[in-house]
């Protein structure tokens, strides 16, 4: 037997047990930053399959590492929504006005196959499993998403490659999907100019002050961002002609970045940031806004997919892997990948005759491809680390993967 027939092989075996712990995660979901009681079962699984655990990571995340030497992360959300399940199944939510609606009881199950897979591994390099909490349209106290508290709190650090997994309902089990564009696309850059008609007839008491207008400015972007999913557009910085307090600045300089999935998008984010600024013509005074290209480029995420898109073939055959033209995206797996090169596994899970939308009460899957999810994710970490071994030279993608004619469901 093949080594590769060894691990699919290997991971089906581990099916029941998948499919018992997902159905467990759904029975009891908890909302974001209040995942106790699932960090606690994810947590104590891990330190089972001897890694190295670390809890508390950016509230109630868990990081569970194993091996030496040069890091690649698996990551799972763990949070839920704040819905009612309507489902009248065994397994369905026993947390009143609480369900997991977007598959991460699924996510976390594939990652801990993964682990299991993984665990003991004598292949050079070390395996990072981060299990993330609200990962949902839900924020902390100062706004930020369990991404980011937990990249704050060191989720990150070493790490050289991250890879996920998510389900899809639009495709059916034994099936999968690979977004070939990537997760986050490149920013560009913007500077807004805003300058008093009459600096002489300016007063720090009046309303036709530039410093004003400014700040006001920098709300109205700060609400149109805070419409998406992520920030997508950031002010960097806010500069005053003066220095002094005692003088009323004539002009002020707002810069910042903003990221389009298209060419349309840009331009409707340009009219957004117009529109943020039109008032102070209006005011008396005047702005202008200048668009550049951002100088900081994105990680090269190619090797990563390569390296996904190979395991699955491996594992599935050409026919079972499919590619996805990204139209949206609100999965906070941008987060990572704009800060290291990232994969995303779309794992089919469509109920037959029964498709079930994410975010909706009568939400369900298909779980008869659980393994397949466990598989792909580790093999693809071993591929990633065997590549950086050797000077990281993945196999290029085929052609008919990188035909952006393929489109596909969008994960939410």
């Amino acid at each position: 037997m093949t080594p590769k027939y060894n691990l699919l092989n290997r991971s089906f075996q581990l099916q029941g047990e998948l499919v018992a712990l997902r159905r467990h995660l759904h029975s009891y979901p908890e909302l974001s930053f209040q995942e106790r009681d699932t960090a606690r079962l994810v947590a104590e699984k891990l330190c089972d399959l001897g890694f190295n655990v670390r809890r508390n990571v950016g509230g109630t995340g868990v990081i569970g590492d194993t091996g030496t030497g040069k890091v690649i992360a698996i990551r799972a959300e763990m949070d839920a929504l704040p819905l009612t399940e309507l489902n009248r199944v065994p397994y369905s939510s026993r947390n009143q006005g609480v369900m997991h609606a977007c598959g991460h009881d699924a996510n976390m199950a594939c990652v801990l196959g993964a682990a299991s897979l993984l665990s003991g591994m004598t292949a050079p390099g070390r395996v990072r499993m981060l299990m993330q909490p609200a990962a949902e349209e839900s924020s902390d106290s100062a706004g930020k998403t369990g991404t980011y508290r937990m990249i704050e709190d060191g989720a990150l650090d070493d790490v050289t490659a991250i890879i996920s997994c998510h389900m899809d309902t639009t495709l059916p089990a034994g099936k999968v999907a690979i977004v070939q564009e990537p997760v986050m696309p490149p920013a560009a850059a913007f500077k807004i100019t805003v300058q008093g008609k009459d600096y002489r007839g300016l007063s720090r008491e009046g309303t036709d002050n530039p410093v004003l207008w400014g700040a006001q400015i920098v709300s109205a972007i700060h609400k149109i961002s805070t419409r998406h999913r992520f920030p997508i557009i950031s002010v960097g910085s806010f500069q005053a002609a003066s220095s002094r307090g005692d003088i009323v600045s004539e002009q002020i300089i707002l810069k910042g970045t903003f990221h389009s999935f298209s060419k349309q998008m840009r331009r409707e984010i340009m009219k957004e940031l117009e529109d943020a600024c039109r008032w102070v013509k209006e005011t008396g005074g005047d702005y202008q806004i200048a668009y550049s290209p951002a100088s900081t480029p994105l990680p090269d995420h190619l090797p990563v997919t390569s390296a996904m898109h190979q395991a699955a073939v491996d594992l599935l055959g050409q026919a079972n892997v499919l590619a996805v033209k990204r139209k949206s995206w609100t999965e906070d797996f941008s987060a990572y990948s704009i800060r290291i090169p990232g994969a995303l596994l779309l794992l089919g899970g469509e109920i037959p005759a029964s498709r079930r939308c994410m975010h909706s009460p009568s939400f369900d899957i298909d779980e008869s491809g659980l393994h397949i999810g466990s598989a792909i994710l580790s093999r693809t970490a071993r591929l990633i680390l065997d590549s950086q071994q050797r000077g990281y030279e993945p196999e290029s993608l085929p052609a008919a993967f990188l035909d952006h004619s393929a489109q596909g469901n969008m994960i939410a």
